[in-house]
């Protein structure tokens, strides 16, 4: 009798765990569709805003609807930062309009090719220039004429109205700020910056206040890479643009990043990018940017992108390698010589443009010469060119980033721009004030 209980026990007991295996057995098979069918993450850091991420990802998502697409925004500098820290979320790519940032990250073998034979550790897929953005009601309202030229916005005239970013927030200003060097040559190039300073409304945070700044009339000229222009233009008359003279024609670039965990994800999107329906879309008024297959540009003559490149252009042969080895002394030296000091070469631009217009009224070559040497210590600079040959302490300049320490090398020459600065701008306000006093006609009284 007990056996047969024993034995009725045990049946329930298997009945019961039979019943619940079936039962999980059938959730689990309710659930794998599910997990099947669970789209594919890509994530995707990018200086680009947010509408033209979304524009540029729209066609990729419509032909793989198993991936889905997530945007980082972050400045160039910041997505460098992002990388270099292994920061989280772990991006599978990186998109930037900066040459210069892409090759500092395949130095810093951040990155991986997109083909094994391939020579660079990114690859283009569009391209741009550089050059200056107008208002044209900004303009006529404070009569003012359109710049060809890095010289001509020196003209007293455009004191206060043009606006430019700065190379340590925005990849594409350490272009500018690079082709400016190279085209004049080290001295000369920071020479012209500290002087173009001086008719600065502003340096804006980020590339993109540049553009909404003439936008909206704030000021009436920015420094800018084109398509900041040409995705105006579209919409806005009165949005002009030149290229300066000289100008340079770089990648706008896609890496993949060294440690990615969507690899497959992240080759298709290249793919995509460098395919003709990825090139078409470069060509949407909210992107304008030009596409790397120019065969694909020449089928649109009436685009604004074909106008602006049939136009006879002088450009520079820029030298990336030189770039990228002084990439973050270049970022710091702006900072320290023409972002911190940009109230003071204002006010001291300002009163040179002032003396400059009272001799020619009162022509004095004594006077004239004085003036010339206050000049010129306004547009010296506290490193000297001999010194970028010393590769070892270029090296250790990096970005500063909060919780991380700068090498001893450049807290060093960081605190010797200050004195140079602080001894500076003494001397320059004192001679430019004696100068003042010599010029004007002294009151009388009898």
């Amino acid at each position: 009798m007990l056996q047969i209980q024993t034995l009725q026990r045990c049946k329930r007991h298997s009945l019961s765990y039979l019943l619940t295996g079936l039962l999980f057995f059938s959730h689990a098979v309710q659930a794998l569709p599910r997990l099947i069918h669970q789209p594919q993450q890509l994530i995707i850091l990018t200086s680009f805003s947010e509408q033209v991420s979304a524009t540029l990802a729209a066609e990729f998502s419509r032909q793989n609807p198993a991936i889905r697409v997530r945007f980082l925004h972050k400045k160039t500098p910041a997505a460098l930062t992002h990388l270099q820290l292994n920061m989280q979320p772990q991006p599978d790519l990186i998109m930037a309009s900066a040459v210069d940032a892409m090759d500092w990250l395949s130095r810093a073998n951040l990155l991986q090719p997109f083909r094994e034979n391939d020579r660079l550790n990114y690859t283009p897929f569009g391209y741009s220039g550089y050059g200056f953005m107008w208002n044209r009601k900004y303009l006529k309202k404070h009569q003012l004429s359109v710049p060809s030229s890095w010289q001509q916005l020196l003209d007293a005239k455009f004191q206060g109205h043009i606006a430019m970013s700065s190379p340590m927030r925005s990849g594409t200003t350490h272009i500018m700020v690079e082709i400016i060097l190279q085209e004049m040559g080290w001295r000369e190039g920071w020479g012209y910056l500290q002087q173009l300073a001086g008719n600065l409304a502003t340096i804006t945070a980020r590339s993109f206040g540049v553009s909404q700044g003439v936008i909206r009339q704030r000021f009436g000229l920015g420094l800018v890479i084109d398509f900041f222009a040409f995705s105006e233009q579209h919409n806005n008359p009165a949005i002009g643009f030149n290229y300066s003279s000289p100008t340079t024609f770089l990648p706008v670039s896609v890496g993949i990043v060294k440690n990615s965990q969507a690899i497959s994800a992240a080759k298709k999107f290249v793919s995509y990018l460098i395919s003709t329906s990825g090139q078409q879309v470069l060509l949407s008024p909210t992107i304008s940017r030009y596409p790397i297959n120019d065969r694909l540009l020449a089928q649109h003559p009436s685009h604004i992108l074909s106008k602006y490149r049939s136009e006879p252009k002088y450009t520079l042969d820029y030298d990336h390698t030189l770039a990228v080895r002084r990439y973050h002394l270049v970022n710091a030296l702006f900072e320290y010589v023409v972002t911190y000091r940009l109230a003071f070469l204002q006010q001291a631009w300002g009163k040179v443009h002032q003396l400059q217009q009272l001799l020619l009224l009162n022509p004095s070559t004594s006077l004239s010469e004085q003036l010339a040497t206050i000049v010129e210590q306004l547009r010296s600079m506290p490193f000297n060119e001999i010194q970028l040959s010393d590769t070892q302490m270029l090296e250790q300049f990096s970005k500063p980033i909060p919780g991380s320490a700068l090498s001893a090398k450049q807290r060093q020459l960081q605190q010797q721009w200050k004195n140079w600065d602080l001894l500076l701008q003494d001397q320059v306000m004192r001679a430019l004030l004696q100068l003042e006093n010599k010029i004007l006609p002294v009151d009388t009284f009898e």
